[in-house]
């Protein structure tokens, strides 16, 4: 037997070093014999010591250690298995096999014999009852009726199967009738003689308790590298060969056999855990509905199966986090953020506040971000600031929370399918190496400075926007507020069909209301909520944040220091903006700083005098058109355009418009330009 240094150092033998450095060094400063083997080592090869050859000491220490291993591992048995009580005749008439657990032990093919001996034994019962024929005589007469093949055919068809042959034999002999007659006379009730007339099976299966070797398979078989059956075999014959008892160790094809009978929950025990192997064992099924609206908001966190374009320009996975009532399983709240932090959490509870009162009760699983300061703690968290109680579920459990697990099936998971990038775990390989590959080659170029090349381009528009995101999940959310008929909500009574979320929601609070009316938070509450932040620097009163400008007046005095920017992803119409040690400075304004480049009254009225002008200009051009006509003048059919006369030449050959209109004091004789202004007047 050969043992590695970081096996002797797992041991914690009194007498040795308890790492593996320490045992290198204690081995090679005493010369204990080692022979090298292939494994994960420096060089590929791995040291291990010839057990035999250790100090008698040693190897007395490593045996009790792995014996002491070993029986803390191995399941404990009953001190005697006792073979199941074979059911025969006698045990069945004198009742020591209660009528449950035979019935209960009893297959279709053993039922459906039992019948059919019930049915022959009700043929032979009226001739003796009614004909008053001796119950002998009866018997003898129906078999000897078989024998001739004058049954009728429907108690004939019987016989074959109430023989319970292999051969189909139609046979039916005199003793075998007397017995199930006699056994269906003394049966007490319809129950009593179904288990009366049901045939015994004469080789029974040995019950998994009985089988010696089957727990020691189990302790090498179930084990969280999950090591295959042929590997446990061999495992386990060597064990034996080191206990002595080579001639117990079973051959693989009765492990195959054993392994087959052992129910899924038992043999995936060790080599699953957590709610891996929680998902193959019995559950508790929740009623929600006996909940009242808003009693338990239920929060998770999901990360988004699709790469999305970060306002800062580089791809990211977003986390998706989700707040559902309990009572209706509508989402009344949602935020995105780059981790499941307590920012995103307390994101998404605020978001739900802003349009729905505050829940009695607050249900999630117990993650960092779910269990952060700001979420718990009694003196800033926003839990115990509004009266909010926080139920958090088991570790591992997630089908505690399953109300929300299924929600990711029916709003994120579809939407992050619609885009290019989609990362799920049906996702083609071949296309999502494609992709992945283009991304992070964009990505680097990207990152570096130099222009993208046109399949870069197009592999980053393949990744949709922020802005886009979060409009597409927006949509989402309420098509499955207002459209998705839950299948797990009650059926509308007017409509007949099975409410949507929202719908239910409205209903309750129509039909029962809140277990404690409150309103909702006020503006000034949920401004000191938490939200997500980012630093900038303010120049000039204004700060800018994915794209948009906010102004505020007292940002002035913090030109070009940093300062924490708190938003709201589903309202960009304004910011919180904090110092570094997060006192509040203002409330920026999108576009706070955008003015009109002139009063809007102001306009106003210039135009209305041009509209009057031209209008007044228009009506004198009508007059002199019908003087002219009243005077028979000719008129000019077509004016000239003197628009060439109203530009003058530059000294470098050019054209510009004369602007300034000729003042009217001008002396002399007038030019030309002068009639032209006039008609243009």
């Amino acid at each position: 037997m050969l043992i590695s240094a970081v096996e002797l150092a797992g041991l914690q033998l009194p007498k040795l070093p308890n790492s593996r450095q320490g045992i290198e060094y204690h081995a090679k400063k005493n010369n204990w014999p080692f022979e090298e083997v292939v494994g994960q080592a420096r060089g590929g090869k791995l040291k291990k010591y010839l057990v035999s050859a250790l100090p008698s000491e040693i190897q007395a220490a490593i045996q009790e250690k792995q014996a002491a291993t070993l029986l803390a591992k191995v399941p404990m048995l009953p001190a005697e298995v006792k073979k199941p009580l074979r059911q025969n005749k006698k045990m069945r008439q004198l009742g020591l096999i209660p009528c449950e657990e035979g019935l209960a032990r009893l297959d279709d093919r053993q039922t459906e014999t039992a019948h059919a001996r019930c049915a022959i034994v009700a043929y032979v019962l009226p001739l003796h009852e009614l004909a008053g024929m001796p119950i002998k005589k009866a018997v003898a007469f129906v078999a000897a009726e078989a024998a001739a093949g004058r049954l009728p055919e429907d108690v004939a068809k019987l016989i074959p199967l109430a023989n319970a042959r292999n051969n189909g034999e139609r046979s039916l002999s005199e003793p075998t009738l007397y017995r199930w007659v006699r056994a269906y006379r003394a049966a007490s009730d319809s129950m009593s003689r179904l288990l009366a007339l049901a045939p015994v099976k004469t080789r029974e299966k040995t019950p998994l308790l009985a089988i010696d070797w089957l727990p020691y398979f189990l302790m090498f078989y179930q084990r969280p590298n999950k090591p295959t059956m042929m590997a446990a075999a061999k495992k386990l014959a060597q064990w034996y060969l080191e206990q002595g008892k080579i001639e117990q160790m079973p051959s693989y094809d009765q492990i195959q056999t054993v392994m087959k009978r052992l129910p899924e929950h038992m043999k995936e025990r060790g080599r699953r855990t957590g709610s891996a192997y929680k998902a193959l064992l019995p559950y508790i099924d929740r009623d929600w509905t006996a909940l009242k609206p808003n009693d338990v908001w239920v929060g998770d966190g999901h990360s988004f199966k699709a790469k999305i374009r970060h306002p800062m320009g580089y791809l990211f996975t977003p986390e998706v986090t989700m707040i559902v009532d309990g009572c209706s399983g509508a989402v009344v709240g949602w935020s995105v953020a780059l981790s499941e932090t307590a920012v995103a959490v307390a994101d998404a509870l605020r978001h739900g506040m802003t349009h729905f009162p505050p829940p009695l009760g607050y249900y999630s699983d117990n993650g960092s971000g779910e269990t952060g300061d700001m979420l718990d703690k009694e003196t800033t968290g926003i839990l115990p600031r509004i009266g909010i109680e926080h139920f958090t579920g088991i570790p591992g459990n997630p089908q505690g929370r399953g109300k929300i697990e299924r929600l990711w099936q029916t709003i994120t998971i579809p939407l992050a399918k619609q885009y290019a990038t989609y990362q799920g775990k049906d996702a083609d390989a071949e296309t999502l190496r494609k992709v992945s590959n283009a991304l992070a080659s964009a990505q680097k170029v990207q990152k570096k400075g130099k222009e993208l090349s046109k399949a870069q381009e197009a592999a980053l528009s393949a990744a949709p926007t922020w802005a886009q995101f979060i409009a597409d999940l927006e949509e989402a959310v309420r098509r499955y507020n207002f459209e998705h008929e839950h299948r797990s909500l009650p059926k509308n009574p007017e409509a007949g069909r099975h409410f949507t979320p929202m719908k239910y929601y409205e209903y309750r609070m129509e039909t029962d209301g809140m277990r404690v009316k409150t309103d909702v938070l006020s503006p000034l509450e949920l401004d000191f909520m938490y939200r997500p932040e980012e630093e900038r620097i303010p120049d000039r009163g204004a700060v800018s944040l994915h794209n948009n400008t906010y102004f505020h007046q007292g940002l002035l005095d913090y030109s070009g220091q940093k300062v924490r920017v708190a938003y709201d992803i589903h309202d960009a119409d304004h910011v919180i903006v904090k110092d570094m040690q997060g006192k509040v400075i203002c409330k920026a304004v999108f576009n706070g700083n955008k003015r009109a480049a002139f009063a809007e009254t102001r306009m106003e009225q210039l135009a209305e005098r041009r509209r009057k002008g031209q209008a007044k200009r228009l009506q004198d051009k009508m007059d002199l058109i019908e003087a002219q006509r009243q005077s028979a003048a000719p008129i000019i059919e077509q004016q000239p355009d003197f628009g060439e006369f109203l530009k003058l030449e530059t000294e470098s050959g050019g054209l510009v418009e004369v602007e300034n209109r000729p003042s009217e004091s001008g002396r002399g004789k007038k030019k030309l330009r002068d009639f032209l202004w006039e008609d243009a007047g």
